[in-house]
């Protein structure tokens, strides 16, 4: 893994997008300049910027080189102001370069000190409600399960590759973000300092330790999870290569998704955005997914239903297994069925620890990110839903 980061080109020039949008852009310019073949000879008036619509971390800016010499446009992520207290970078750059060898993930062309550039996939963007139609739901979940399948190697890095939910990585990192949340100040923020101060972090502990408790009785298999996989990570591409530009992709993106996927021949699902991706619970990718059903609105009542999440979760078995229910006989079936149940108790109590994840995570964002985002209201939301659900999401755990 370390000597595939290292064949990508690097420049040690940080972009401040703090800054004005012109100097922005004069900052991209020489990123791309000094990174990426042949775009030396860009002249300034063919360079065309437009910002991208996408999380709540990170700002995305496509650069356009108007066709100049037959170059393509490329996507320049800048990360957002101390979300390196959140993600491991350098975890990160390998992970990326691997998933890129698998078909994963738009293809990194190179990296800069606080940001990376992208290949630029002409795609539909999948919107909340899509991800609930069912006929977008079996794409995702096949998807997935070929995602967790994936051989990547972390050997040489701090991150985690083995072991059960009794040492899941992902308490870890919410205690470690609790941790630093602890010693956050917003004297700055009357306003934010007000709200934060409601906030009981001894509570979200004695929560974080009842549900890592009780996580040890479903045993969730660990495997390598995207963790933020809402709609904005869920692209529809053109099929015409690996990382494609279509010739027309200007209009495809306005369609439905599910009306792109009926012709597989010509548009495939592609995941993208994997820096939360770690080792952790099978479950917790599962119960996440099912959260973002809700969108950043945080409408809680678009969560998937036990009908939803069974054709959810009957898809994902079928790329383990290699068959849909009612391929194996009536004994089969009652297996499957059995089989969805559990894995449904699983994924709706991982619901739960999702919530405490981002209800957390919201809290050092507020403190750090130049993002125009209310992110303790979020918290709050996150947390809210937690507190709705838990006894419901929780009883069949503790039955066990």
């Amino acid at each position: 893994p370390r000597a595939l980061k290292m064949s990508i080109p690097y420049h040690p020039i940080s972009i401040d997008f703090k800054t004005d949008e012109e100097e922005v852009n004069n900052q991209i310019k020489i990123v791309c300049r000094s990174l990426l073949p042949g775009w030396s000879d860009v002249p300034d008036e063919s360079y065309k910027f437009s910002k991208i619509s996408g999380g709540i971390s990170n700002i995305l800016v496509k650069a356009d080189p108007s066709g100049f010499n037959g170059l393509s446009p490329v996507a320049v992520k800048v990360f957002g102001d101390k979300t390196e207290l959140l993600i491991d970078r350098e975890v990160e750059k390998t992970v990326l370069v691997q998933l890129n060898q698998h078909g994963f993930g738009a293809k990194v062309l190179a990296f800069f000190e606080n940001g990376r550039i992208e290949a630029f996939i002409p795609c539909k963007t999948l919107v909340p409600d899509e991800m609930s139609d069912a006929a977008v739901v079996p794409y995702i979940a096949r998807r997935l399960a070929a995602f967790h399948a994936l051989p990547i190697d972390l050997s040489g890095t701090p991150a985690t590759t083995s072991g059960t939910s009794s040492s899941d990585p992902v308490f870890r990192v919410i205690r470690d973000w609790l941790n630093m949340a602890s010693q956050l100040s917003f004297d700055h923020d009357a306003k934010k300092a007000s709200a934060f101060s409601k906030m009981d972090l001894e509570s979200m502990h004695r929560d974080v330790d009842e549900l890592e408790t009780l996580s040890r009785r479903i045993q969730s298999p660990i495997v390598f999870a995207h963790c933020d996989l809402l709609s904005g990570n869920i692209l529809i591409v053109s099929s015409s290569s690996s990382y494609p530009v279509a010739e027309n992709g200007s209009n495809f993106t306005q369609k439905p998704a599910a009306e792109l996927l009926s012709t597989p021949a010509d548009y495939a699902m592609q995941f993208i955005d994997f820096e939360y991706s770690c080792f952790t619970t099978r479950g917790f990718d599962l119960g996440n997914h099912f959260n973002e059903y809700a969108g950043f609105d945080c409408d809680y009542t678009k969560y998937p239903n036990a009908e939803q999440q069974a054709i959810f979760l009957q898809n994902y078995l079928s790329v383990e297994t290699g068959h849909m229910q009612g391929d194996k006989g009536e004994k089969g079936e009652e297996e499957d069925k059995a089989k969805i149940k559990n894995l449904s108790q699983e994924a709706n109590f991982y619901a739960l620890v999702s919530h405490v994840y981002w209800g957390v995570w919201a809290l050092i964002q507020a403190r750090y990110s130049a993002i125009d985002f209310d992110y303790l209201e979020y918290s709050e939301l996150r947390w809210g839903e937690f507190r709705r659900r838990r006894e419901e999401f929780m009883a069949p755990i503790k039955a066990l």
